[in-house]
């Protein structure tokens, strides 16, 4: 080949490549002035996702990043922009320093957080909060709405809003992957707590839109003013290895909400429903542990503990549900809508277990809710077909031998709380490629 058709085609294979940008930002950055550099970062992250091209990385330095409108209705708007599943937006705090998006200056956005239409985003480590809300609205920490796909949230920490924590919305909002993130003190004033979940998917009233197949995988949901997972009229959600307690209450944590926000730990929503939970824990929720409520399609529970919940699992008799491997334990317990007993299979009020025996009740310490080496929840299981089970599983969400993989707290330290310190990883089945 003659040496020009080689340099030809190396200068095709370089016009063609591009490589991804990192992008700054900072508190004490400029728009106009700056380029964009770690010496020479921006200020504002819409200025960032402005600029940004697929595949390019948006670092967010530590510090208080007090948003400002992108547009009227929205704050860190992301609208239309697409990636792929070889060439993701990140945006993300930086290293180990800690960012947060605070929206105490806009009191009128959707979210603080706003994917509109847009997919293939990763958004990770930072901290969100203080949405502000006029009369009449919600605002949340984090909206992923229209059809806006395949994102991953990871390692968010969302508190103080005056609405849901994060929820997803809309029909092709599909296959979106939440994990290691919390979700507290989230409570909408006008409502009474009524639209302030820790996490919610929701599907049109009429039933004709539904998000599909997003999953939550080792969340913590606690003190919001209405449910911690709330899956409304949403389909074949998944949530594993998560956490929800103390939902109900006003953000001092103590007071009962007194109207609207009802105070499940899962909430399992209407229309087409067909959810599947794996090892969550949820207890001292004011109202129901678990909740079927009214979905029309299947439901998978597998390994799940209540405890202390006014009701642990609220299933009627006629619920298409699977029930098994499931620990309810309560001073007082009521398993079921209509205290029915045999709805299920292996789960403690089958099995007629009414003292577990676990090593601790103490929510600070790390074997809370874990059994004793003499529990009678220890290998009282059946075979549900998880990855990685044996064929006789301890009962509940936390085995006495624990998982070898342990999990990433969120970026921030919560306290001594068995949800910062236990270990609960393990390995989900059928989270999809992302």
């Amino acid at each position: 080949m003659p040496k020009i058709k080689y340099l030809t085609l190396i200068l095709f294979l370089v016009s063609t490549y591009v490589h991804a940008a990192d992008i700054y930002i900072s508190t004490t950055g400029n728009d106009t002035t700056g380029n964009g550099s770690i010496g020479l970062p921006y200020e504002t992250i819409y200025k960032g996702i402005t600029v940004a091209s697929a595949g390019d990385t948006i670092y967010v330095r530590g510090g208080t990043h007090m948003i400002e409108p992108a547009s009227p209705g929205n704050a860190v708007w992301i609208r239309l922009k697409n990636g792929t599943s070889g060439s993701r937006y990140t945006l993300k705090g930086y290293q180990d320093e800690v960012a947060i998006l605070d929206g105490t200056n806009v009191p009128d956005v959707l979210a603080i957080i706003h994917l509109s239409s847009s997919s293939y985003w990763t958004i990770e480590n930072l901290i969100v909060q203080n949405s502000t809300a006029p009369v009449e609205w919600a605002t949340h920490g984090v909206y992923i709405s229209g059809t806006s796909s395949n994102n991953i949230i990871n390692n968010l920490e969302i508190r103080y809003n005056d609405g849901a924590g994060l929820m997803i919305e809309g029909s092709g909002s599909d296959n979106n992957y939440i994990s290691n993130t919390y979700s507290h003190h989230n409570y909408d004033i006008d409502s009474d707590g009524g639209n302030a979940d820790g996490f919610q998917v929701v599907g049109s009233t009429d039933g004709s839109t539904s998000p599909n197949n997003n999953i939550f995988y080792n969340c913590r949901s606690f003190n919001n003013g209405d449910d911690g997972f709330d899956l409304w009229r949403s389909y074949q959600s998944q949530i594993h290895y998560s956490h929800a307690w103390h939902n109900g209450y006003l953000p001092d944590g103590v007071t009962p909400v007194s109207t609207a926000g009802q105070g499940d730990g899962f909430k399992l929503g209407r229309g087409l429903a067909d959810h599947t939970l794996t090892f969550n824990m949820s207890w001292d929720n004011r109202y129901i542990g678990f909740d079927y409520n009214q979905g029309s399609l299947n439901y998978q529970l597998y390994n799940n503990t209540s405890y202390n919940d006014n009701i642990s699992y609220g299933f009627p008799t006629n619920a298409n549900v699977d029930l098994r491997n499931n620990v309810a334990y309560a001073p007082v317990v009521r398993v079921l809508d209509a205290n029915n007993t045999a709805l299920g299979s292996f789960n403690t009020w089958n099995l007629s277990i009414t003292a577990p025996d676990f090593i601790s009740l103490d929510p600070d310490n790390p074997n809370f809710l874990r059994p004793s080496a003499a529990s009678p929840l220890r290998d009282a299981g059946t075979d549900v077909g998880l990855s990685g089970a044996d064929t006789s599983p301890d009962l509940g969400a936390l085995p006495y031998v624990l998982p070898s993989v342990t999990y990433a707290g969120p970026v921030t330290g919560l306290g001594a709380t068995a949800s910062s310190t236990a270990t609960f990883a393990g390995t989900p089945t059928n989270l999809g490629s992302q």
